[in-house]
């Protein structure tokens, strides 16, 4: 049987004020840039979900995981991005360097990272699983970036038309004394080390920026996701992966975008051409313009 490969594209703009303590995200290039990896992966040939704002829950985000890693056998791909708000909660298992366990927004709660993992988990030896990230997972972003008001009056824009994608200090903070008594805050955030150990599928991670980072959006869309569908150039590009983030790179000042593995790095995985199973383009057959998208842009210039 050939390979197959899938994508699920998350894009959260608008939080669900009664989980975020009257916050509501107020972002504008999440969903777009969720909907520029849709146009990729459906270029490259996947099978695509998408999973946007309101329907973009966690239950909705971990139930569609969990439907792809029971079907995904060895030499399948499985591409799942995010775009929106990150956060991060105090680690309570000691697993972090910094402390810290990141978190992303989903529109119900935070999705802590050690969720993320324990559902990565679930899938197969052989199968690789390609996680793109464009948001924020740093904490000093709240310190910097993050507006000192009530969050229930916020706007559309803090101060100079800058809008953040690291929650407001209030928010996280609320979040923080909220989860401590929680389950979020309590049984699901897990021992990275054990759950690390049972991961059988090869993960790269491609993420927006360093920990220590904001990533920024530009024009309605975020400078990373801009950068990835420059660099990729309507399926032009047919690289690997590592010279790829290295193009992406030379076009953010900002930022510093990088590669990581959820386990152990897999060579062949990393010099495959990007977004494809490595056996083969997927978009073999495909009419040239359906490998073609461009970025719009509109006028806005924010901090994620």
């Amino acid at each position: 049987m050939p390979a197959s490969a899938s994508a699920l594209c998350i894009g959260v703009n608008q939080l669900d004020p009664r989980a975020y303590g009257g916050f509501k995200g107020f972002l504008y290039g999440a969903v777009r840039d969720a909907e520029a990896m849709v146009t990729i992966a459906t270029a490259q040939g996947m099978s695509v979900a998408s999973l946007t704002d309101e329907y973009a829950t966690t239950s909705h985000v971990l139930d569609h995981i969990k439907q792809v890693a029971d079907s995904a056998v060895a030499g399948d791909l499985f591409m799942l991005t995010f775009s929106g708000h990150g956060a991060q909660l105090p680690d309570r298992q000691g697993e972090e360097a910094d402390r810290l366990d990141e978190t992303w927004c989903l529109y119900d709660r935070e999705l802590v990272d050690d969720e993320i993992y324990d559902a990565l988990a679930a899938f197969k030896p052989g199968v690789r699983v390609l996680v793109v990230l464009d948001s924020c997972h740093s904490g000093s972003v709240v310190a910097d970036f993050a507006p000192a008001v009530d969050p229930s009056t916020l706007g559309p824009t803090f101060g100079s038309g800058v809008r953040s994608r690291q929650l407001p200090r209030e928010v996280e903070l609320q979040n923080r004394e909220r989860n401590g008594s929680t389950r979020q805050g309590t049984s699901l955030q897990i021992n990275h080390s054990n759950v690390l150990s049972n991961l059988q599928a090869s993960v790269l991670v491609l993420s927006a920026c360093a920990d220590d980072e904001e990533a920024y959006e530009t024009d309605g869309y975020g400078d990373f996701t801009s950068a990835l569908v420059d660099v990729w150039n309507g399926g032009d590009f047919t690289g690997g992966y590592e010279e790829f983030m290295s193009r992406i790179a030379e076009r953010l000042t900002r930022q510093t975008p990088g590669r990581s593995w959820g386990n152990a790095e897999d060579p062949a995985f990393l010099a495959s051409s990007v977004f494809t199973t490595g056996a083969g383009a997927l978009t073999d057959g495909l009419p040239a313009d359906a490998r073609k998208m461009s970025i719009q842009t509109t006028s806005e210039s924010s901090v994620r």
